[in-house]
C-alpha cells in the first residue's frame, strides 16, 4: 500500500515537472519574441540610450531637464518623463547605479 501511493505521488510529481517544464519554455518563447519586437520598434535602443544619458547627466539633472512641470511646452513631456523615471528605478534596482 505505501509503494502506491509513493508511486501515485511520483506520478504526479512527473505530471507537474512536465507541465512546468512546457510553461517554462512557453514563456521563454515570449519572452524572445517580446525581446525582438523591442529590437525592431527601436524601444530596445532607446532605453539603452535613456540608461547612457542617466549615467552620463546624473539623475538629479535628467530631472531638471525632462520633468513635465519644467518641459511644460512639450505635449508628450508626461511620457517621455515616465519613461525615464522607469529606467531610472529599473537601474537602481539592478544595482546599476546607487
Amino acid at each position: 500500500m505505501e509503494n502506491e501511493a509513493l508511486n501515485l505521488i511520483k506520478q504526479e510529481m512527473d505530471k507537474n515537472n512536465q507541465q512546468l517544464h512546457y510553461i517554462y519554455t512557453e514563456l521563454k518563447k515570449v519572452s524572445e519574441r517580446l525581446n525582438e519586437a523591442c529590437e525592431l520598434t527601436g524601444a530596445a535602443q532607446r532605453a539603452r540610450d535613456i540608461r547612457k544619458e542617466i549615467l552620463e547627466m546624473g539623475w538629479q539633472e535628467v530631472f531638471n531637464t525632462y520633468h513635465p512641470d519644467i518641459n511644460h511646452l512639450d505635449p508628450a513631456a508626461k511620457e517621455l518623463f515616465a519613461f525615464y523615471r522607469f529606467v531610472y528605478h529599473d537601474m537602481k534596482k539592478k544595482g546599476e547605479i546607487s
